[in-house]
């Protein structure tokens, strides 16, 4: 008899079908309350991942609603319509614009708004830049209610705030494009702080770009002393010290030209943005690597990396891939340019969840070929969305299971879920890749995985402990234990309990998945 499981417990086996029980409680002579209990029991992967895809599905199309829907005091400028106070005549029909705006980004569509800001506040960002939950504290000040969509996103919606309080000493005569804040993190410097600029590119304007940091000494006063990633991902887009400025203190620019994020994080990128990324990331690309030929199957591995926030087993899992035609592709390693080439010219990439994937922000529309992301974490919806569409196939392969952490917040003492490890199921990977035709997957051992899984889980904790995060025992016991007892999951599941001081305790069965 299958394990009965309560929806979103992350315990108990999948079994056969899916039933929902619905009873009432009553309180006291009041009104029955309605209380739901969700008892799962699925053991088809295509049934796991078809769940799957209606709830992603559900989330995006309330995204796309949200996102379709005219901002408070915009007006439609018609194509070809001259507008306020320029010369110029509009090249995008139907074009978001608030009144008294210029141009239109030129050949960008409404889905990306554009405005100019005349003796713009822009705040410095207090640090640390990324500061959830928080949000960002600086940038250009866009208080009204018509300039929202310009500010800083998150999941499509403001995340940053201002300080109102504050003096601006520093003024900056001219044009400039408000370029985004710089901030030393692959991942979020990609996904966050780069997606006004090609934008701003088509636009056709000479303007220098803003960089906006903060006056501690940990972020970059300016572009030579950024990390070299960034001064890499900059030179794509065609930046450097001569075109750009950064300020790290209060200023107030004369002529600032804002356009809206093209994506977001968490959010979905806007159908026009990706159409222009295909564009110009297609011309540069072709520049910088012409037609050298890349491998047709890789495998974007994090088994190098440090295994906080790491897939167990990993590297077992890459050698079965590499046995099978993949080619282990280690991102560190490679120039951005060279990345983004690999994974535009692959027929088939699997990427394990993690910032690499943000390396395919810069790609357009279905520039990738199939694509299948392994996650690691519940934060995987984020990367879906960067990754689905600009794939041509996506599959979201759920064949992982999230096992827990060792480290604490300082703070409260809850969980750092993303310093967590997650374990593979043998039995559902295996399926999920065989029946998508990713790979056989032949040589794949549950013993040998389980064992490669045991040596990362010690990496893990050493690692972890290298960390200023406070390191909990108590979480490592219970991590150890899951792993020692099962938690790759089981199949012909028996339940088994027994009292234990009053408690009751649930018996593991003793046959491997």
């Amino acid at each position: 008899m299958p394990i009965r499981t309560r929806a979103g417990c992350g315990c108990g086996e999948i079994g056969r079908r899916t039933r929902f029980r619905f009873w009432r409680q009553k309180r006291g002579g009041s009104s029955p309350s309605i209380r739901t209990s969700l008892v799962v029991t699925l053991s088809n992967v295509s049934r796991v991942n078809s769940v799957a895809r209606v709830r992603d599905r559900f989330s995006r199309a309330i995204v796309s609603r949200r996102a379709v829907q005219p901002f408070p005091g915009h007006r439609r400028i018609e194509a070809g319509r001259n507008l306020q106070g320029e010369g110029l005549r509009n090249p995008t029909p139907s074009c978001f614009l608030r009144s008294g705006e210029t141009w239109g980004a030129r050949g960008m569509s409404k889905d990306v708004a554009y405005t100019c800001l005349l003796d713009a506040k822009v705040q410095a960002y207090l640090y640390p830049i990324v500061d959830a939950p928080v949000g960002f504290r600086g940038g250009p000040v866009l208080t009204d209610v018509s300039q929202q969509h310009f500010r800083h996103l998150r999941h499509d919606s403001p995340y940053d705030h201002f300080q109102a309080d504050a003096e601006y000493p520093a003024r900056l005569p001219g044009d400039y494009y408000y370029a985004g804040p710089i901030y030393d993190h692959f991942g979020h410097f990609l996904s966050e702080m780069v997606h006004r600029i090609v934008p701003a590119h088509a636009h056709g304007g000479k303007h220098k770009f803003l960089f906006v940091s903060s006056d501690k000494t940990a972020t970059p006063p300016d572009l030579q002393s950024a990390a070299p990633y960034i001064r890499d991902i900059l030179e794509f887009l065609g930046i450097d010290a001569d075109n750009s400025v950064v300020i790290r203190v209060n200023s107030i620019v004369e002529r600032l030209h804002v356009f809206e994020q093209g994506a977001s994080w968490g959010g979905a990128p806007k159908d026009a943005y990706l159409d222009e990324l295909s564009r110009f990331s297609s011309a540069r690309l072709d520049e910088l690597c012409g037609q050298i030929k890349r491998p047709k199957k890789i495998y974007v591995s994090r088994s190098a990396l440090p295994k906080v926030g790491a897939i167990l087993g990993e590297a077992y899992l890459e050698t079965v891939l590499a046995d099978e035609g993949f080619e282990v592709f280690r991102p560190e390693q490679h120039s951005f340019a060279v990345q983004m080439d690999h994974y535009r010219k692959a027929e088939t990439i699997v990427f394990a969840e993690g910032s690499a994937a943000h390396g395919a922000e810069l790609l357009g529309s279905r520039m990738m070929g199939s694509v299948v992301l392994v996650p690691r974490s519940q934060q995987a919806y984020v990367f879906e969305r960067v990754l689905r569409p600009r794939s041509r196939q996506f599959l979201r392969a759920n064949v992982t299971r999230y096992l827990g952490t060792v480290k604490e917040n300082s703070s409260d003492g809850s969980p750092l879920f993303h310093r967590g490890v997650t374990l593979l199921r043998p039995k559902i990977a295996v399926e999920t890749f065989r029946t998508n035709s990713v790979s056989p997957m032949r040589a794949f051992s549950k013993v040998g995985y389980l064992k490669s899984a045991v040596t990362d889980l010690r990496t893990y904790f050493k690692d972890a402990a290298c960390l200023p995060e406070p390191f909990n025992c108590r979480y490592a016991v219970a991590l150890a234990t899951r792993l020692a007892f099962g938690w790759i999951g089981r199949e012909r599941v028996r339940s088994k309990t027994q009292k234990v001081r009053g408690k009751t305790k649930s018996g593991w069965p003793s046959r491997p998945r």
